[in-house]
């Protein structure tokens, strides 16, 4: 595609050149050759005759070099920190059969990072999508991950999982998008409910700002001063509402406490164990895979995009994306175990 745009960079060049050529010398010059004289022009008009030839040459010589360097700027665009990518979309524009994998995003001399992009992807909310760049894909199933900073490996009923080492309060993860601009924030996790969580029910931390434990679950928020909410992730112990007990999710059985004003719509909430059980941790049912709800919660634990989110911002950033596994009571009341966590923007 980019020898085509060459080739026909230099044919365009090359009528130029000869039509700017075509001065009366050049004119001359030509009937002599046709009608066979032997004496043609001037001096003056030979040496003018030449150096408009040469300009033209010259011309066409500059126009290939730059092609040429232009060519090599596409075939190295985000192979090379030289020629980084603007972003993992604008790369799939440009190059739309590479797969999806590590590249150079950024601006060169900004120190670019090489960073993954997701090329093709597919969730229920956008469908079929391409060039996405990649802050995290964490599965502590895979032994050969770690969980993140201010996270410990915990092994418990034969999973592998990260527990927050605060005692209460939130655990940041904070995904870095070096400079890359997006508008579009994709993600999901799985995890598992620790003791009595509460989803939006507060005990100890009433009136909670987005900058505090406002749920038992995981909070995902762009930007700082003030932080800037992007989804919600919240679970209840239990699916039942009674005049005792309101601490369950919006959705559930009776309803729950509705979230913050600034979370509006944009969250799950599943119950990862029912009351009658008492189990402090059940390792059969993950948190936001849409599987295991009960008819009194389907409506918050069951959406059809599950276990994916989509939200489109109301402009484009270049913020940090902030995920946080929150609990505003001690551990010894409730926590929450994280299995998995990936998020991508675009």
């Amino acid at each position: 595609m980019a020898l085509t745009a060459l080739l026909l960079l230099v044919v365009c060049v090359s009528s130029h050149a000869f039509a700017e050529a075509e001065t009366n010398s050049f004119q001359e010059w030509i009937r002599m050759k046709r009608t066979g004289a032997t004496q043609c022009c001037t001096v003056d008009a030979l040496d003018e005759l030449r150096d408009t030839l040469q300009n033209d040459l010259d011309f066409i010589s500059q126009s290939v070099l730059e092609v040429g360097f232009n060519l090599q700027e596409f075939i190295n665009l985000g192979m090379d920190a030289k020629y980084p990518a603007s972003s993992c979309s604008s790369l799939f524009y440009t190059k739309p059969y590479m797969p999806s994998g590590d590249y150079w995003l950024g601006e060169a001399k900004h120190s670019p990072k090489k960073m993954h992009c997701v090329m093709d992807m597919h969730n229920p909310t956008m469908g079929p999508t391409q060039g996405w760049l990649e802050l995290v894909n964490l599965d502590v199933t895979d032994k050969r991950q770690q969980c993140p900073d201010g996270f410990r490996v915990v092994e418990q009923q034969g999973k592998r999982l990260c527990e927050k080492k605060v005692d209460r309060g939130c655990q940041s993860i904070v995904l870095s998008s070096y400079g890359v601009q997006y508008s579009r924030v994709c993600g999901k996790a799985s995890g598992f409910q620790i003791g009595t969580n509460n989803a939006f029910f507060r005990y100890e931390c009433d009136h909670c700002t987005i900058d505090g434990p406002y749920i038992d679950g995981i909070s995902i928020t762009h930007g700082k001063h003030p932080r800037k909410h992007i989804w919600s992730l919240a679970t209840s112990w239990t699916n039942y509402r009674d005049d005792s007990y309101r601490a369950v999710c919006p959705c559930a059985k009776g309803r729950g406490p509705q979230p913050p004003s600034f979370v509006g719509n944009n969250y799950y909430c599943e119950t990862g164990q029912y009351w009658p059980s008492k189990k402090r941790f059940d390792a059969e049912d993950p948190l936001w895979d849409g599987q295991g709800c009960s008819d009194g919660e389907k409506d918050c634990c069951k959406p059809a995009d599950l276990p994916w989110f989509c939200v489109d911002l109301p402009r484009g950033t270049t913020d940090d994306v902030e995920v946080r596994v929150c609990a505003d009571e001690r551990k010894s009341n409730e926590d929450l175990y994280l299995e998995s966590l990936q998020i991508i923007v675009q």
